[in-house]
């Protein structure tokens, strides 16, 4: 699931870290998928979108934030904050979240976008408490 869109990260660890720091104190929660739609240019990017809750919209809020202190720049600044869409990008292999799907939210992954194939850069637990 998108909790944060596309960043341009500084070559040092401080966005890695400020991503950890709030893992650890963000208790993992459940969302809900409410529908299908496309995105990106001329919306051929298909996706499972995701209700908008109170955890989900803090946890997106505190990203954007701190990784901005620690250095990153929002690509599309307007995807973010109010204009921020939850969402699960359809896979390859064809698997689909369907509308009405609960959602455990129990990790933060990091996704490289700056080569053609995305990597995982890192991942961590949600492990605050409630």
């Amino acid at each position: 699931m998108t909790v944060l869109t596309k960043v341009r990260v500084p070559r040092d660890q401080s966005v890695v870290a400020a991503v950890r720091a709030i893992a650890a104190t963000t208790a993992p929660f459940n969302v809900v998928a409410s529908g299908r739609a496309g995105f990106g240019h001329e919306g051929t990017v298909q996706v499972t979108t995701v209700e908008m809750s109170d955890p989900l919209r803090r946890l997106h809020l505190r990203l954007l934030d701190d990784v901005r202190r620690a250095g990153a720049d929002p690509v599309q600044l307007a995807y973010n904050g109010d204009g921020y869409r939850p969402h699960v990008s359809d896979t390859r292999d064809g698997q689909l979240i369907s509308p009405g799907e609960r959602l455990a939210l129990t990790t933060l992954a990091i996704l490289d976008c700056s080569r053609p194939t995305r990597r995982l850069a890192d991942k961590v637990a949600l492990s605050g408490t409630a």
